[in-house]
Formats: structure tokens, C-alpha cells, sequence
């Protein structure tokens, strides 16, 4: 384990290459550089601050060197993305959520009086949101450079959480390595630290409880549980998909035996409860306020039908995975196809498909050494696995039926997917130690490189692909 004097040193320096490549380059036009001199230097003194106070934070959780130089590396990769890429690089309607953001600056009484294509969303992101963006113009930063500096601010609190929920599996070696190069750099963290929605910060706030769900769960005290219940609240009031932790927050309540559970709810307090209706009377008022929803009423209109079977749900094409590492979103598409696409890629149609199919090869290779080291382990393993086998478990089966109910598959399934990257990790680690305990080292150490070389090929292929 590193001394903290010397981690600070590293992370400094890697900060530093960051901030010498944006001063360098003035025309870069990305976050790290501004007219302003002056401006440019807060900023990074403000990334730093954020990426340090992580580091500091974890380090006092007890998370070792190779935890914290992983998370800095995740935090670096993420700014460093948000530079050499444009504003609008491969987002979602980006027009339609800083529109909501400017109506919000003016009306903060009033968040579902706004009426234009992101009227359905709860209104928490759009708050903040609106606050970063009147500190920026105060500063005289580009909004848009503002919004994406939030949404990486709020992946490094998913990073933190996601990187304790590692450590709370009590994996050890190659198997702890392992996962967390696999969590801290899975490709797509790049793309999603810098994107312009309320993604990011419902993701951070999913790990955040989930983690306090776990140590509950293995601790037994009630206040973890509070927050847990808490935080799923604040959850709701950033994206609706937030249903799915309730679910995965049930699965550790089971997990802890009915009696225990009950008795910690009842310990949770009427504060709980009220927050938490407070909380949903917020979401659900999107459908109570009158007004002109129109995506709403697309999101959970009925279409009925039933043109997607089951054998659509069960079909992979391994060889058009492959061929065809951009897939189109359309009922035609094996569902693991589009699935396990998006786990990287999201909808987009990035250029380099030479790259993507190269990566969606060594996703299969993930995939193949994670059975492979299941099928050799023994029940022992798994003691104290439910919780993350369920929150992976659960991701799959509400995209199905979320796509059986609407007839087609939603375009943007990693929010169903992508929380659960932490608890995926910690089964990626967990066929590491089964490799280990039968006696196969070197294959186990083979892991950490196997998840080394898919995140080094993510980190160069969405940089090259940034503009």
C-alpha cells in the first residue's frame, strides 16, 4: 500500500498532464480551456478538488492504493474526455434538457409547468442543473462545459460508492484487481461521465444506496438502512427508473430474513417514511399536473401486441455481434445483441467499427472466463453473493418486460444496466478467486490483464472517436 503522501503526488501529476495538454492547446475549445486564464486554472483547481476529495474520502473507508489510483485513473479518463470531445458528442437530446434547464432558472416553483420534449422527467437533475448553470454564468464559463463538469462530478460519486461495493466482497489479489479495473475503467464510463442528462447522477445516487443496503445487510445497524431508504427517495426525484433499486433494496432486505427486516424498518422512523412520500408525490405529479405530456403519454401508453416471443428474449448472434458492433434498434435484432451492445456503445453509431467489433470480442472473452470460472467453483464461493447476483439478475428481466409490454426495445437500456456495473464486477472477481481455489494462478492473474486490455482498448477507442 502506497503511502497517502505519495498517492496525492501521483494524482497530482496525472492532473498536471491534463492541465498541461489544455494550456498548450488553446485551441482545443473543450473544458479545460477558456478565454480567461484565470478561469481555466479555477476550473482545474475544482477538478482537482473533486477527484482529491474522492481519494481522501475513500481512504478513509479503507480502500488501498490500487483502489485509489484506479479511481483517480477513472476520474482522469472521464475529464480528459469531456476535453478533446464536443458538447454534443453522441447525447440525447441535448436541446430538450438545456431547455428544461432554462425554464427551471425561472420558475423554480413550478418544474412541471414546462411543456417540451423532457416534460416527463422528474425534476430534481433540472434543479441542479439550473443552479450549475447560474454559477457558470457568474463565472463566465460556457454552460454546456458547466452541465458536463456536474455530470462528471456525479460519476465520481458513483465511481466511490461503486469501487466500496467492490470492496464490500471481500475479494482479495488478482480477484479484488480484477474487478475493479473492470468497474473503475469499463469503456463506456468515459462517454457517460461527460453526457448532458440526468444519468449520471441517478447512477451515483443507485450505488450509493445499494452500498448502505449492503453494509446493513452485513452490519445490522439501522442508520445504514435510513440512509439506503433515503437516497432510493432522492433517487426517484432524479429519474423514474429509480423503481428498479426499491426492487434491488427488497432482495437485501429478504436477504437479511424477514423478522430482522421488519424489526429495522420499524427503526427507520416516520422521517423515512414521510421523505420518501414526499418524494414520490413529487415524481407521480408529472401525471397528476394538467398539461400537454406528450412524452409521457409515449412512455407509458399501451401498445399492446405481441410480436416479441420469448425466443426473441433467449436469441444472441454471436457472429453478428461481432460483424455488426453497431446494431440497429429494431425487433429484428437478437435482444442480447442490442443488450450487450449498449453495455458499451449506448444507441450510437460510432465510427473505427474495426475497434468496436474488437471490443465487443473481448466482452464475449469476459463473459466466456466469467462461466468458465463459475462452472469450476463450489457453493462456498457464493456464500454472501445474493445481493449482487439479484441487482444483475433483475436488470435483464425489467428490459424484457419493459420491451415485451411496449413491443419495442427501448433505446436506452444502459439505464437499466449500467448501475449494476459494480455488482457485475464483483462476479467478474469472484470466477478470478473460483480460478484461483482450483488451483490456476496464472489464469486468475490472466483476469486482471483480460480486464486491462478491454479497458485500455475502450480508453483509445472513445478518444479517437470523441469529435
Amino acid at each position: 500500500m502506497l503511502p497517502l503522501k505519495g498517492e496525492a503526488l501521483s494524482f497530482t501529476a496525472m492532473l498536471g498532464c491534463v492541465a498541461g495538454y489544455a494550456l498548450l492547446r488553446p485551441d482545443a475549445g473543450g473544458l479545460l480551456w477558456f478565454s480567461d486564464v484565470f478561469t481555466t486554472l479555477g476550473v482545474m483547481l475544482l477538478a482537482a478538488g473533486a477527484l482529491g476529495f474522492g481519494v481522501l474520502r475513500l481512504r478513509r473507508a479503507g480502500v488501498d492504493g490500487t483502489g485509489l489510483a484506479l479511481y483517480a485513473a477513472a476520474g482522469v479518463l472521464g475529464l480528459w474526455y469531456i476535453h478533446v470531445s464536443h458538447d454534443d458528442v453522441y447525447t440525447n437530446d441535448l436541446g430538450g434538457h438545456v431547455a428544461r434547464i432554462h425554464y427551471t432558472v425561472g420558475h423554480w416553483l413550478s418544474p412541471y409547468g414546462y411543456h417540451g420534449f423532457e416534460d416527463h422527467h422528474p425534476p430534481l437533475y433540472y434543479y441542479v442543473a439550473a443552479l450549475a448553470v447560474q454559477l457558470a454564468q457568474w463565472k463566465a464559463v460556457p454552460e454546456l462545459t458547466a452541465l458536463r463538469f456536474l455530470s462528471w462530478c456525479s460519476s465520481l460519486v458513483f465511481y466511490g460508492y461503486g469501487l466500496l461495493i467492490v470492496r464490500q466482497a471481500g475479494l482479495r489479489g488478482a480477484a479484488y484487481a480484477g474487478a475493479a479495473v473492470l468497474f473503475l475503467l469499463w469503456p463506456a464510463n468515459m462517454h457517460m461521465a461527460g453526457k448532458i442528462n440526468s444519468e449520471a447522477m441517478y447512477f451515483s445516487l443507485y450505488a450509493a444506496s445499494f452500498y448502505y443496503g449492503l453494509r446493513w445487510w452485513r452490519e445490522g445497524r439501522p442508520r445504514d438502512l435510513r440512509v439506503a431508504l433515503a437516497l432510493a427517495a432522492v433517487a426517484v426525484l432524479v429519474r423514474s427508473n429509480a423503481v428498479m433499486l426499491y426492487a434491488a433494496l427488497g432482495v437485501i432486505l429478504l436477504a437479511g430474513g424477514r423478522r430482522r427486516a421488519w424489526l429495522a424498518l420499524r427503526q427507520c422512523g416516520w422521517r423515512v417514511a414521510v421523505l420518501t412520500a414526499l418524494c414520490w408525490a413529487g415524481n407521480l405529479s408529472r401525471v397528476w399536473l394538467p398539461g400537454d405530456h406528450a412524452q409521457l403519454a409515449l412512455q407509458f401508453g399501451d401498445t399492446g401486441g405481441a410480436e416479441f416471443g420469448l425466443w426473441h428474449f433467449l436469441s444472441f448472434d454471436p457472429v453478428a455481434f461481432i460483424t455488426q458492433p453497431f446494431v440497429a434498434l429494431h425487433k429484428v435484432t437478437p435482444f442480447w445483441n442490442v443488450c450487450l451492445s449498449d453495455f458499451i456503445f449506448g444507441i450510437y453509431d460510432w465510427g473505427w467499427p474495426l475497434g468496436a467489433a474488437a471490443l465487443n470480442l473481448l466482452l464475449l472473452m469476459v463473459l466466456l472466463y466469467m462461466a468458465l470460472g463459475w462452472a469450476l467453483s463450489d457453493a462456498g464461493l457464493w456464500r454472501g453473493m445474493l445481493p449482487y447476483a439479484m441487482a444483475v439478475g433483475m436488470a435483464f428481466p425489467a428490459l424484457m418486460v419493459f420491451a415485451w409490454w411496449k413491443q419495442w426495445i427501448p433505446d436506452q437500456e444502459m439505464r437499466y444496466v449500467y448501475p449494476m456495473l459494480p455488482c457485475f464486477a464483483v462476479l467478474y472477481g469472484k470466477a478470478q478467486a473460483a480460478w484461483a481455489l482450483r488451483g490456476h494462478e496464472a489464469v486468475a492473474r490472466g483476469g486482471v490483464a483480460l480486464a486491462g486490455g478491454f479497458a485500455l482498448l475502450g480508453a483509445v477507442f472513445f478518444t479517437m472517436q470523441a469529435r
